[in-house]
């Protein structure tokens, strides 16, 4: 395979809502060729929404996401592949990997050229782009070779999708991954359904892409072996903090950055309940001190009376300013963790 031309895709203060709901709040990110990133969150979080909207799928509601250069190819594949139950396989394997786009863009594009359109040469450059970095010119000859490898035969392409068993569904997934040649290509649970030789197969396949890849599975042991770098979709605030290193780089990091936050969270948290209880007991002080110089002195002397209150008086202040001070001790929210729903 050819080594395709340096990219970049740039996500900017990305905001995405589906049916009324937030989903996405100012994601930052930046994927290139040498990207292996793991993207991982709670069911729910967002990880598909977000792979939506890196292919077009779901326009944002802030943000932008730009690509360098503008003939750019994004691809989402999921193992279970996307289908109306008419298709072939064929068919199937040639839309997931974006080859069919590729080629009814390109035919477009060289009718509205030959018809003189204006602006057609441009786009016509940028379709033929496109068809290259998909690798749509020779398709059909990397298909006739990789079946043998994925352990298919020739005639499951004739076969609608819905024909498939569980396992020619997982290898034919697992045949258009090593058939897509986009740029960036966004892996939606790879691992579901494939044996010990599939996911052997995946591994190699990742390992010797010259792409992007940006992966989302619930498999740790996978993602330690295929990752360099973590990106984690917050539940709570809905955005997102990339962590540079493997799977295993990344817990050690987040156990250690948690332990971080709740260490100085208690300590802010004990230096406020602190001055509010040194607080109350000057108030309760000046209190007394009041009480006290309000009743008659026993030799009537209002000098006597007059320094009370005043050591009263500057005894309020001090808890006033004491108030004060524990109100302006930053106390950041302890770490949030999201809950679990458990069956036993």
């Amino acid at each position: 395979m050819p080594t395709p031309p340096l990219f970049s895709v740039t996500v900017t203060d990305l905001a995405i809502e589906r049916d009324g709901r937030r989903v996405l709040d100012g994601i930052d990110v930046t994927l290139t060729a040498a990207s292996r990133v793991a993207v991982i969150g709670r069911n729910g979080v967002g990880k598909s929404t977000l792979f939506d909207a890196l292919v077009g799928r779901l326009p944002p509601q802030r943000g932008s996401i730009r690509t360098t250069p503008s003939a750019t190819t994004i691809g989402v594949l999921r193992q279970e592949l996307e289908h109306d139950g008419t298709d072939t396989v064929r068919a199937l394997v040639r839309g997931a990997t974006g080859v069919t786009a590729a080629d009814d863009a390109l035919t477009k594009a060289a009718q509205a050229l030959a018809d003189g359109v204006s602006g057609a040469a441009d786009d016509y450059d940028d379709a033929l782009a496109r068809w290259g970095r998909l690798g749509a010119a020779d398709f059909d000859a990397r298909l006739a070779g990789h079946l043998d490898d994925v352990g298919l035969e020739p005639q499951i392409l004739d076969l609608a999708p819905g024909a498939l068993s569980g396992g020619q569904a997982a290898r034919v997934g697992l045949l258009t991954c090593r058939l897509s040649s986009f740029d960036l290509t966004l892996l939606d649970e790879p691992t579901n359904g494939l044996d010990g030789d599939g996911l052997a197969a995946l591994e190699r396949w990742i390992a010797d892409h010259r792409g992007g890849l940006a992966v989302v599975s619930h498999d740790r042991a996978f993602l330690q072996r295929v990752a360099t770098s973590v990106l984690e979709l917050d539940e709570h605030h809905r955005t997102a903090t990339l962590s540079n290193g493997t799977w295993d780089d990344y817990e050690r990091e987040r156990h250690d950055a948690r332990a971080r936050a709740q260490a100085h969270h208690d300590r802010a948290v004990a230096e406020r309940d602190r001055l509010r209880a040194h607080a109350q007991r000057q108030r309760e002080w000046a209190d007394r001190g009041v009480s006290r110089a309000t009743k008659r002195p026993p030799d009537g002397d209002k000098n006597i009376r007059n320094r009370k209150l005043a050591r009263a008086d500057k005894l309020a202040a001090k808890a006033t300013r004491t108030e004060r001070a524990a109100q302006k001790i930053d106390v950041d929210s302890a770490p949030w963790e999201g809950w679990d729903l458990r069956f036993e």
